[in-house]
């Protein structure tokens, strides 16, 4: 008896039916038969085997060599001629994947009912087997497909060479603006081709000469900047001027964090929205987009993360730092990165505020750090508040145009966009900015000051800012939100911004 597994191949380049076949059997107990696997083709096959993966209809056959149906097969090991065939289909959604034939039973009868029962019962077991080999090969393609993109994305992951040529000519940095150790500072037209080099200025500015070789720091910083997409907001103008607020606070407050969370802190802000699509988690997973699928919590955040990981590795920027430094500076970056979702930040933030206000923060505790650092990178990715007024208003502009292009298309696909994404509500962007300010941003800067130095310009733009946004409300004759109509006041850290 001869026993034949079938698994079709529909995929072909030639679009003919082909299969792997592997062959099996034995004639006795001392004459076992030699096995085998040969590339068959069913196309034009007139075999049992070729007519089952055609139709998918199981066969039963008692002499397939009189079947006219059939050409006359003669088995290739013995020689002697196919008389009963027991034929059998393995199918998916898509049609027959697989083939199992047995031929020639041992008696040199036909196959029976019994044999039917058993041969069905062998045959779910070789779909298994079918669909485990099809699985294995979709992993193999897809483990290699994912590779074959990945060298694609290296090589597009790299800055133009006058780019870097241009950098290269002035030793990688930029000289900073009269303004740029202020929280003032912000990028103009006329400083906005020297981000790189004042990047990389930031850097060479906090650590020593030797921690960064140059032409790899300005590779990485050029590659960084690029890969931010042309949003309206979240740009690499939105990266610079995170980095910025973080070096200045970092600046000011010189030896609370060591080497390496300095390093996390710097890198995971210049990072932290690399490749943001303009559009947020919710929206992502509204339209079941595979990042959604990918990373069910901090979607983006994640997203963000494995971007700044790439590049990371692919430049090589932290080559110069200990095996054990270099782990613990990736799993900073990501800490920190992950911080920057507002959903996370609430939680830290009712996590340290009861710490703060009974002055029980510990240095030597980590978990405080950890938090600590948290309230730090919600404090830079929303530093933008904390520019003068008409710089923030018109990053406020910027945020609320990305915001309303989520929401047309929120609109398109019959959803009612939220107030603050509704193009048609735009006259209400003042008191939504004052209830981000004392809802969002305010604690956190609160929070800051009460455990670090240097601070209080931030606070003291966020007042004016807020200022700014009361006159406007009464130039439009609006009625000025106040948060104590919202929530009551039930801790200091939680209270609207407030003179020290």
């Amino acid at each position: 008896m001869r026993s034949s597994f079938f698994i079709v191949d529909k995929e072909g380049a030639s679009g003919e039916l082909m299969a792997d076949m592997w062959d099996d059997g034995w004639a006795g107990e001392s004459s076992a038969m030699t096995k085998r696997r040969v590339r068959v083709n069913f196309t034009h096959d007139n075999s049992p085997a070729a007519h089952v993966a055609r139709t998918g209809q199981q066969l039963n056959i008692p002499d397939a060599y009189k079947d006219k149906r059939f050409s006359r097969e003669v088995d290739p090991t013995t020689g002697n001629i196919v008389r009963a065939t027991l034929v059998s289909p393995i199918t998916d959604k898509h049609g027959v994947i697989g083939v199992v034939q047995l031929t020639n039973k041992l008696d040199g009868g036909v196959f029976d009912v019994e044999d039917q029962e058993i041969f069905d019962v062998f045959v779910k077991y070789c779909s298994l087997i079918v669909h485990f080999a099809s699985m294995q090969q979709k992993m193999i393609f897809h483990n290699n497909l994912n590779k074959v993109y990945s060298s694609m994305l290296s090589l597009h992951l790299s800055p133009c060479k006058h780019d870097m040529a241009e950098l290269m000519a002035t030793g990688g940095v930029a000289e900073p603006p009269p303004d740029f150790h202020s929280f003032d500072f912000y990028i103009s037209d006329a400083t906005r081709a020297d981000m790189p080099g004042l990047v990389a200025y930031m850097f060479l500015e906090l650590f020593p000469p030797h921690l960064f070789d140059r032409p790899r720091m300005s590779e990485f910083v050029l590659t960084i900047l690029q890969t931010y997409r042309p949003m309206p907001y979240h740009n690499s103008e939105h990266a610079f001027c995170f980095t910025h607020t973080m070096y200045l606070i970092l600046r000011e407050n010189s030896g609370y964090f060591d080497e390496v969370e300095t390093i996390a802190l710097l890198i995971g802000g210049l990072c932290h929205d690399l490749d943001h699509p303009g559009v947020n988690n919710n929206f992502l997973a509204l339209t079941k987009h595979p990042l959604s699928q990918m990373y069910r919590t901090s979607t983006l955040e994640y997203h963000h993360y494995f971007m700044a990981k790439k590049i990371i590795d692919e430049k090589n920027i932290l080559s110069r730092l200990p095996h054990e430094d270099r782990e613990r500076v990736m799993e900073e970056i990501k800490s920190n990165i992950l911080c920057t979702d507002l959903a996370v930040y609430f939680q830290m933030r009712a996590q340290l505020a009861p710490v703060v206000a009974e002055q029980a923060f510990d240095w030597g505790e980590q978990r405080h750090r950890r938090m600590l650092k948290g309230i730090i990178m919600t404090t830079c990715d929303l530093s933008g508040c904390c520019k003068p007024f008409q710089i923030s208003k018109m990053i406020a502009e910027k945020v609320y145009e990305e915001f309303y292009r989520q929401g047309d298309m929120e609109r398109a696909r019959g959803y009612l966009p939220l107030s603050m994404m509704d193009r048609r509500r735009r006259g209400r962007q003042p008191p939504e900015q004052l209830q981000f300010l004392a809802v969002v941003l305010a604690p956190a800067l609160l929070l800051l000051r009460s455990v670090l130095g240097g601070v209080e310009p931030l606070l003291e733009n966020a007042r004016k800012t807020q200022d700014g946004w009361r006159e406007e409300i009464e130039i439009r004759g609006q009625k000025v939100w106040r948060q104590e109509d919202s929530i009551p006041r039930t801790r200091s850290t939680d209270i609207a911004l407030a003179p020290s």
